[in-house]
């Protein structure tokens, strides 16, 4: 869903030439895609949040709803792609995501 859902955004940055901006971006898997788009000249920018850089799906217990996320936290391997797009500056922002809620709608 996270794919399809940026493609559809560079679609229409490229169809309406509106800057847009892609946030949360968590797949690695996207990234030839931003990277293509911005090598257009397209005005896209793209945010990545801390938790996808800082934690792993296979640091993260089973049913530990806590780390609950949409899109969700994703391999070590996708990790250090997402880190070598923040160094490359295929990444434009690191934020935080602070979106305090009860601990009920974490599970």
């Amino acid at each position: 869903m996270e794919i399809s859902a940026i493609q559809l955004v560079i679609s229409l940055c490229r169809s309406t030439k509106v800057p847009c901006h892609i946030v949360h971006l968590s797949a690695a898997e996207a990234l030839p895609l931003i990277q293509a788009a911005k090598a257009e000249g397209l005005p896209l920018t793209v945010e990545t949040c801390h938790h996808y850089l800082n934690l792993t799906a296979e640091e993260i217990p089973a049913r530990a709803t806590q780390f609950k996320c949409c899109p969700p936290i994703r391999s070590s391997g996708n990790q250090e792609a997402l880190w070598q797009a923040v160094v490359d500056g295929d990444i434009d922002m690191l934020v935080s995501d602070h979106s305090p809620c009860t601990p009920d709608l974490k599970k």
